[in-house]
């Protein structure tokens, strides 16, 4: 009798245990996401506990259990699964979209759908990491005027969306903070200058610092991309905000030009336009010094205070230079201009004056005045 009841215990539903398998395995092809996907999964997993407890004669509060230890069992192996065949998780859920992207949500990751209509294409992150991952060419781009100028309509249509957005910046803070407002063109190009409106505000938020932004500065053109998240009013102000924000513009910084003004009439006080703990660069007899980029101009000062151009690249294709006797002062010469780059050991004075600058036209040397 008790070798007639063993048999009995360890004798399994095959055909149960063999639908719980194909509901597993199907779940697990199905490129798609789609809710029958995991319906299947979790049919699959009650089939294989009701043999269990079967096969074992487990009490409810044992199978309870064991059906939870299979379930998270199952999500770790879903995304193990997923992340080894670059796969679409069965235990997922959509966070964000785009007109043509999808973003799912699982265990420790984010599966990013690059097309919404190509399920092979596809990249999977780890769930820190921000910032969108897909070619950012096949999102429309935004002017920032078209996207405020509606700013109550486009937030709730683009709310929790990546959108991907171009325009002037108006407020900078370091490298993790920037704001955008509509804006109007102004007969002044230099510096990217334009008129920006007050009331409505894109305030945009990176979850670190970005190098890239050091780059730019105010009134600068920037293309980003970012969630739009929430919309706050007061009075008659409105501010959006953006997060997750990465820059996908480039400025092109390879090639400048200086062009010079003279003064009318040489006032041989040279003007500061740039002050730093290793450098002080001059203007002499000059009233204005331009930069030249393929994307603007700028005056000196400016490309100089947003890291757009630095002495070395001032001082690139010069014509000629000049070098003095027991110094290490350097006269660079230009077509319409020269460069003094004094002796280290008298300063680090660089002064930019014009053609008939010499050396001794300006002090290299540390007035005691510089020092107290």
């Amino acid at each position: 009798m008790k070798n007639k009841q063993d048999n009995k215990k360890i004798t399994l539903n095959k055909p149960l245990l063999l639908i719980s398998i194909i509901l597993l395995i199907v779940s697990i092809i199905i490129p798609i996401f789609t809710v029958l996907r995991l319906l299947m999964w979790i049919a699959s997993i009650i089939i294989l506990t009701f043999n269990i407890k079967k096969f074992l004669s487990y009490t409810t509060t044992k199978t309870i259990i064991i059906s939870i230890i299979m379930l998270l069992t199952s999500i770790i192996v879903d995304g193990i699964i997923s992340y080894t065949f670059n796969k679409i998780p069965v235990f997922t859920y959509n966070i964000l979209n785009t007109n043509n992207t999808i973003v799912y949500s699982s265990l420790g990751m984010k599966t990013w759908q690059c097309d919404k209509n190509n399920y092979k294409d596809i990249k999977i992150t780890p769930f820190y990491e921000n910032g969108y991952m897909c070619n950012v060419n096949n999102i429309e781009t935004i002017d920032i005027n078209t996207f405020l100028n509606s700013v109550v309509n486009n937030h709730s249509e683009y709310k929790n969306k990546y959108v991907k957005i171009i325009g002037k910046i108006s407020k900078k803070s370091g490298l993790n903070s920037l704001e955008m407002r509509p804006y109007e063109k102004t007969d002044n190009q230099v510096n990217g200058y334009v008129s920006f409106s007050d009331n409505i505000t894109l305030k945009v938020l990176f979850d670190k610092d970005d190098e890239l932004l050091d780059k730019y500065d105010v009134y600068d053109e920037i293309t980003i991309i970012g969630v739009i998240k929430n919309l706050d009013t007061t009075s008659n102000n409105h501010i959006v905000y953006m997060s997750g924000t990465k820059i996908v513009s480039k400025i092109n910084l390879k090639e400048c030009t200086l062009s010079v003004t003279k003064e009318k009439k040489c006032s041989k006080t040279p003007t500061e336009i740039s002050k730093t703990t290793n450098l002080e660069i001059y203007k002499y007899c000059l009233t204005d010094i331009i930069v030249t980029f393929p994307d603007g101009q700028y005056e000196i000062e400016s490309a100089l205070s947003s890291n757009k151009i630095t002495l070395e690249d001032i001082l690139l294709n010069y014509n000629k230079k000049e070098e003095y006797p027991d110094t290490t002062t350097t006269m660079y010469k230009f077509e319409d201009y020269n460069i003094l780059v004094c002796d280290k050991q008298l300063s680090n004075k660089v002064f930019i004056g014009p053609k008939k600058m010499k050396i001794d036209s300006v002090n290299c040397q540390i007035n005691e005045e510089e020092l107290n």
